[in-house]
C-alpha cells in the first residue's frame, strides 16, 4: 500500500509495488508493479487520488526496473529485459534502458551500443537532464558492476558510453 499526500494506491490482489517515483512538482506519480515472482510487470502513472492514469509499459515478458522522470514531466526512464527471459533465479539476459515520452507515447532505446551479454540497470537522469548514469554488468550473475554515463540531445540521439567508476553500484549524481 502506498500512502500519498492526497490519496492511497492499493496494488490489486496478487500484485506488488516494486518502485514509486514522484515527479519534481508532485504532479506525476510513477508506479512499478509485479506479480509474486517479479514478472508480469507494469509501469504506469497514477493521479493524486490514486487512480491509474497512463500506462507506460505492460504485458511484456521479462523484468522491468529502474524508474526516473525528468523535471518537466516529459520523459520516463526505465529498464526492460528485452530477451523476455524469466527464471526462478531472477536472471536478466538483455536489460536495456528506455525513454518513454509522455507527450506522444514514443519509446526510445537509450542503451544504444550496449555490449552483448550485458545488462544496463539502475539508470538515473543527471541534474541537467542531458545525461543518464547507470550500471553495466555481465548477465552471467554475481560479477563486477561498472558505472557509466551517456549523453543525449534534443532528438534523443545517444552519445558514447563513458566509464565513470569501475567495480561500483547504485549510481547517483549527489
Amino acid at each position: 500500500e502506498l500512502m500519498l499526500k492526497e490519496g492511497i494506491f492499493d496494488a490489486p490482489e496478487g500484485r506488488f509495488i516494486m518502485n514509486v517515483e514522484v515527479s519534481y512538482d508532485s504532479s506525476v506519480i510513477l508506479v512499478h508493479t509485479t506479480d509474486v515472482n517479479g514478472y508480469e510487470a507494469a509501469i504506469f502513472t497514477i493521479d493524486n487520488s490514486g487512480n491509474r492514469d497512463k500506462t507506460i509499459i505492460d504485458d511484456v515478458d521479462g523484468s522491468l526496473g529502474g524508474l526516473d522522470i525528468t523535471v518537466d514531466n516529459r520523459l520516463v526512464l526505465y529498464t526492460r529485459d528485452v530477451s523476455g527471459y524469466e527464471s526462478a533465479g531472477d536472471r536478466d539476459l538483455n536489460m536495456k534502458m528506455f525513454f518513454y515520452d509522455l507527450e506522444d507515447s514514443t519509446i526510445y532505446d537509450v542503451s544504444g551500443n550496449k555490449p552483448n551479454g550485458t545488462n544496463d540497470k539502475d539508470p538515473r537522469f543527471s541534474p541537467n537532464e542531458a545525461e543518464v548514469i547507470f550500471v553495466n554488468t555481465s548477465n552471467s550473475g554475481n560479477v563486477q558492476n561498472d558505472i557509466y554515463k551517456i549523453s543525449f540531445d534534443e532528438t534523443f540521439d545517444i552519445g558514447d558510453r563513458v566509464l565513470q567508476i569501475e567495480n561500483a553500484k547504485m549510481p547517483d549524481w549527489e
